[in-house]
Parts: C-alpha cells; sequence; structure tokens
C-alpha cells in the first residue's frame, strides 16, 4: 500500500472533508454509523464519497461482521494519508491555498451548524475563541 499522503484534492471536497472530521472524532465508523454522524448530507453523496477514500486509503477497513448474510465493515482514518504533504503546502499556489482553507472553514461551519441544531446539545461541547496574530514571522 502506498504510505504517501493521498492528493490533496482529493480532501478538498467538503462532504469528504466531513468524513474526515467524523473519523478523526469517533476513531473508527461503519458506514451506518457515518450516516448517522452526517444525516444532512445525502445518503448516495456519502457513500460516494466514502468509496472515494476508501479507494484512495485514506480510509482503511479494520474489521468487519455479518449482519443478515451481508458484511458490515468498519473502517479507520489514516491519518497520514489524510493531510497535505509540507511538499503540497510549499508548492501551492495562492489560489489553492484559499481553496484549501475555504474547504475547511464550510466544513467547520457545517459541523457547528449540525452541532447548534441538537436539542441534546451540552455547551460544554464546543467552545470558540480567537488568539492574537503574532508578529514574529514577518
Amino acid at each position: 500500500m502506498n504510505d504517501a499522503p493521498a492528493n490533496p484534492q482529493l480532501l478538498l471536497h467538503p462532504v469528504r472533508m466531513r468524513i474526515v472530521v467524523a473519523f478523526v472524532r469517533a476513531g473508527t465508523l461503519t458506514p451506518r454509523q457515518l450516516r448517522s454522524s452526517l444525516a444532512d448530507v445525502p445518503p448516495a453523496t456519502l457513500y460516494r464519497a466514502h468509496r472515494v477514500l476508501a479507494d484512495a486509503g485514506v480510509l482503511d477497513a479494520v474489521g468487519e461482521r455479518r449482519i443478515r448474510g451481508a458484511v458490515e465493515r468498519t473502517y479507520a482514518l489514516r491519518a497520514d494519508r489524510a493531510m497535505a504533504a509540507p511538499a503540497d503546502v510549499a508548492t501551492a499556489t495562492p489560489n489553492e491555498l484559499m481553496e484549501a482553507f475555504t474547504t475547511f472553514v464550510a466544513t467547520l461551519l457545517a459541523d457547528y451548524a449540525a452541532f447548534a441544531r441538537r436539542a441534546d446539545r451540552d455547551a460544554g461541547d464546543a467552545a470558540c475563541f480567537v488568539t492574537p496574530a503574532t508578529r514574529a514571522h514577518r
């Protein structure tokens, strides 16, 4: 298996990035559990994005069990594949960097909106803060 990070363009998709975030939070998930955690994403879109990540080696099948004749797989994130390599960042154009950051922010907003809509949310589950910018790297 290839151990290099996946193509950064693979992750620059809002649904695929949300899937990665869901795996970061949960550790392992079945497709059914993933569907529950991203219930606002249409099932076909979610399963297609999941398959793209699995085919690219970003998600690994780490277990399986039989349920009424079907096989349910459990997946885990390959964190080493779900990131941009330093060389990708170093060679990215300003537009590519902005596209990556915009996708990240859109993912963050979608996740926070889902949290805010939850009836069972706990105020301790989310925090927002701003840190002062430093001038050390001018």
